[in-house]
């Protein structure tokens, strides 16, 4: 359970609005991020509490589209499906009205890891979402597939971030949860109402 009292406040009043269904924006999932209908209701709630200047995340789709609409400044995505990349870029292209996105293709690492380049990324970022790479196969400990993706950011997350990690109802994503938690002191929480979506504080806050 994360303690921070900002960020309890936070996701206590996501969580709220969340539950009142007055959110305006549908939810239609493509792209390799492919969330679930009350986890991307859920992100849309997270960013209007937040109303945040920078987000991330590993994968693209249908949440990209809604993080850039509501980062104040840019969002940043990285994904490594040509197809999608290009599906992405296309659905962002006909909303100009949404903020500065930049969505890197990158392939793969032999970490199979996104790579991030110097000056990729700012600092300061306040939201991200990990939904990518996708699993290959069941592993365990420290080799499951997005073991990696956290410590490659922790540098660019603001003070107050929260991290959102897609598909925790799998044992894979439970462990990396587990993991994270030991190496890197991050807390943690899962909601019925979320089902599968981890809230992390990854500076494991205390009161």
């Amino acid at each position: 359970m994360i303690q921070n009292p900002k960020l309890r406040e936070i996701i206590d009043g996501s969580l709220n609005n969340f539950k009142k269904e007055h959110l305006s924006e549908n939810w239609r999932s493509f792209g390799s991020a492919r969330l679930r209908m009350d986890s991307g209701k859920f992100l849309i709630s997270l960013l209007q509490v937040i109303k945040p200047d920078y987000t991330m995340e590993f994968g693209s789709g249908a949440s990209t589209q809604t993080l850039a609409a509501h980062a104040k400044k840019t969002h940043f995505a990285y994904e490594h499906v040509p197809k999608y990349w290009r599906q992405t870029v296309a659905a962002l292209a006909r909303n100009p009205w949404f903020n500065e996105s930049i969505v890197y293709l990158r392939a793969l690492n032999d970490d199979y890891m996104y790579p991030i380049l110097p000056g990729d990324l700012p600092q300061g970022i306040q939201l991200v979402l990990i939904d990518g790479p996708p699993l290959r196969a069941p592993k365990n400990g420290k080799d499951r597939d997005r073991y990696r993706t956290l410590h490659s950011i922790m540098e660019y997350l603001s003070d107050d971030a929260i991290v959102l990690l897609d598909n925790t109802e799998r044992e894979s994503e439970q462990g990396i949860l587990e993991v994270w938690k030991e190496e890197l002191g991050i807390e943690y929480e899962t909601h019925e109402e979320v089902r599968g979506l981890g809230i992390i504080d990854p500076w494991g806050h205390s009161v």
